[in-house]
């Protein structure tokens, strides 16, 4: 895990405040970092990205 933080959009001409997770991890197979955003607060970092990864696998499956 490289960096977990919170962080917050605003939408200026609709009047919205977005609390966000902003999740880094690193991913040694690709040599590359992969940022993911979260509304789930409760969870730990690392679930919330085993989470991404696992949807990111089934999709990349179901889509060849």
């Amino acid at each position: 895990m490289l960096r977990d933080e919170e962080i917050l959009i605003r939408s200026i001409t609709h009047g919205v405040e977005l609390r966000l997770r902003r999740i880094v991890i690193w991913n040694e197979e690709k040599q590359e970092k992969l940022v993911f955003l979260s509304n789930h607060m409760s969870f730990a970092a690392s679930t919330i990205a085993a989470i991404y990864r696992d949807r990111w696998q089934i999709e990349s499956f179901s889509s060849r």
